[in-house]
């Protein structure tokens, strides 16, 4: 499984991801981590990317969770709570 998930990580494609940090709260932001976290699986193809806006400064970081096409749709309702 461990070949698997590595072999996984160097085909995905990334997915980037922006969030402002004007719209998130540390709960959403550990909803949002965790959400990464429950969704990663064998069966996806796609390397997360958050790409945090603070201002007029934009910060990225690559993460190793790999994620379902519905990620998106997911934290923008998580956000929107």
């Amino acid at each position: 499984a461990r070949k698997e998930r590595e072999a996984q990580r160097k085909n995905a494609q990334d997915f980037e991801f922006e969030l402002s940090l004007g719209e998130l709260s540390r709960e959403k932001i550990y909803k949002i981590y965790h959400l990464a976290f429950c969704d990663t699986a064998l069966k996806n193809t796609k390397r997360l990317i958050l790409r945090i806006r603070n201002g007029s400064e934009v910060l990225v970081y690559p993460t190793e969770y790999i994620v379902s096409d519905n990620f998106t749709e997911k934290v923008r309702e998580i956000i929107a709570a």
